[in-house]
């Protein structure tokens, strides 16, 4: 299923483990409550759903990764004590509260929440020493000699072996006390997420048009190449970043606004001002320029509302916009073509129409370039070709 539909299922169970009796006492004992386990791709957001269902239902959230962890910090350390038992005194080895049981009586002292959730992630990569214990809490909800507090839900997550090679597989009996939930990329249930939560829409506009881009995981001749829809994330709030700062217009964005009104006029010219493609050229490029004006003065030359296309975003208006120019000006030069009589006139605008094609790496040269640039330095894992596709460029070097 998708990830929404993985939210509501963990929601409906949360709702389920915390339902009580007349008496308030909770009708369902932590034993019998199975623990969730979201089983997925990396990257589709298991991790993220979690800090949302703990918002949305008022709990506390302790999240841990299990690969962090060694038997002693999960389960407690040993301590001796002396015991009477039969007359007799003896010493007994008992354990220390488990860091990850502690962690959760410090969530309700800080939040004063005495219901939440236990999320641990990555558990299908314990180590080797505290594997065998797992059963256990799984079924009992302890771990050491400490159980976890009533009102408290265990969810787990994991990744597919395929996806990570510390991934122990389950055996059936451990697997009996999960309930398991598998996660699929969805990009219509993702969309539905980022228009909510602000992702850049140069992203979802490229993800419109290619949205078999929006997870990938495959072997290349570079290596491994990983797109996922955190990525995609990442990389919206870097696009942002870079668009609030008001980084520096490439040449060549002004080389396509300039070749464009060259060909304007002497389509203006030869098939008079009045012509229907010459309208529709000249509309595509006063939104272009109006679009352009405002990335080069970072949306402070005018109303941001009143850009054309403007939908929260200028980087998105000057997409769109840029699209549209491109149009019109590849019917435009058609229409020439057809009743163009003087074959100087036509030769130069051929060559105008040659500069305004070759310029039309601009989104690519702008903030857009620019910040996969940065993400690709900092992060890795998107191909070039990619994320100049998200600038609508056919071929890009890796960034200018």
């Amino acid at each position: 299923m998708d990830i929404a539909s993985a939210k509501q299922q963990i929601k409906n169970t949360v709702q389920i483990y915390f339902q009580k009796d007349a008496l308030g006492r909770y009708r369902m004992p932590l034993v019998h409550q199975r623990p969730v386990f979201l089983l997925g791709a990396p990257g589709l957001g298991k991790t993220a759903i979690m800090q949302q269902i703990a918002d949305e239902m008022g709990l506390g959230l302790v999240s841990y990764s299990m690969t962090h962890h060694t038997r002693q910090s999960a389960l407690g350390l040993p301590v001796i004590v002396e015991k009477e038992y039969g007359g007799k005194t003896y010493q007994v080895s008992e354990y220390t509260m488990s860091e990850i049981i502690a962690s959760i009586y410090d969530c309700m002292r800080t939040t004063g929440k005495t219901e939440g959730i236990l999320f641990l992630d990555e558990i299908n990569c314990v180590s080797e020493t505290l594997s065998p214990s797992m059963l256990l809490f799984l079924q009992y909800k302890v771990f050491g000699g400490h159980q976890i507090p009533e009102g408290w839900v265990v969810v787990t997550a994991g990744n597919p072996p395929r996806f990570n090679k510390s991934v122990r597989e389950f055996d059936a009996a451990t697997r009996d006390r999960l309930k398991v939930i598998e996660v699929e990329p969805n990009y219509p249930a993702w969309k539905a997420y980022a228009l909510d939560h602000g992702v850049s829409r140069c992203v979802i506009s490229y993800l419109d048009i290619r949205p078999e881009d929006f997870y990938k995981v495959e072997t290349t001749v570079d290596g491994l190449t990983v797109v996922t829809p955190r990525a995609w994330e990442d990389l919206s709030e870097i696009l942002q970043y870079h668009e609030e700062l008001g980084l520096a217009v490439s040449e060549e964005l002004t080389t396509r606004e300039n070749t464009a009104a060259n060909i304007l006029t002497t389509a203006s010219n030869t098939l008079g001002a009045d012509s229907a493609e010459v309208l529709a050229a000249q509309t595509a490029l006063n939104d272009f320029s109006a679009c352009l004006q405002a990335v080069q003065n970072g949306g402070k030359s005018q109303l941001l509302t009143s850009l054309p296309y403007y939908q929260g975003s200028t980087m998105h208006a000057l997409y769109q916009a840029d699209q549209a120019l491109g149009t019109a000006i590849d019917q435009l030069y058609a229409k020439l073509q057809e009743q163009a009589a003087d074959p100087m006139k036509m030769g130069a605008v051929q060559g105008q129409y040659g500069q305004f094609n070759s310029a039309a790496t601009i989104i690519g040269t702008l903030q857009y370039n620019t910040a996969v640039y940065e993400y690709q330095k900092d992060v890795g894992g998107f191909p070039a070709s990619v994320l100049g596709a998200l600038s609508g460029v056919k071929e890009v070097e890796p960034f200018a």
